[in-house]
């Protein structure tokens, strides 16, 4: 079910609406567990064929699984250039064309600054900025010439943040907003 356009939740075929991704092929990180895969699970109900890329090889294999030829599960490490490069290549040997991106990958470290080293804090930049600077880096040309395409960037949305501060998330979890 959707909410399109802000309405009430439907099934696009009660709807009547043709769907939105017809054809089209999207790029999704961090696509086995939670937001990201709510992405693969929406852009599949709007008509995509998805290629999910994340580390959690168990449920990024299971999640391909359970929606068949519609997508495609590779492993990926976003802050790795060479993976990226891998992960894009397996896409468009399965279907032909990207047009689409969602950077969805990140981590959260709930610790204070203070109990923070500077491996950890590396790791959260490496996935949370620098995998999403590669991940535009690696799409961009490809969807240039496929005659363009989207790149989105997620984020938890804002009642999650107040939701979680309170119970989830330290106050002093500052490595995540780096």
């Amino acid at each position: 079910m959707t909410a399109l356009r802000g309405g009430p939740p439907r099934r696009l075929a009660e709807s009547g609406a043709t769907p939105a991704l017809t054809g089209k092929v999207v790029a999704v990180t961090g696509a086995a567990r939670g937001m990201g895969r709510a992405h693969v699970d929406a852009c599949i109900q709007l008509g995509a064929r998805v290629l999910m890329i994340d580390v959690l090889d168990d449920l990024g294999s299971q999640a391909a699984q359970e929606h068949g030829s519609h997508v495609k599960y590779t492993h990926a490490d976003v802050s790795d250039e060479h993976d990226w490069a891998r992960a894009l290549e397996a896409g468009l040997a399965t279907f032909g064309r990207l047009d689409g991106l969602v950077n969805n990958a990140g981590i959260l470290l709930p610790k204070s600054m203070a109990d923070t080293t500077g491996d950890e804090y590396d790791r959260v930049c490496a996935i949370n900025q620098k995998g999403v600077f590669l991940g535009m880096k690696a799409a961009a040309p490809i969807l240039r010439d496929n005659g363009g395409g989207s790149i989105a960037t997620s984020r938890p949305p804002r009642d999650w943040w107040e939701s979680a501060s309170a119970s989830l998330i330290p106050p002093a979890s500052s490595p995540y907003a780096a």
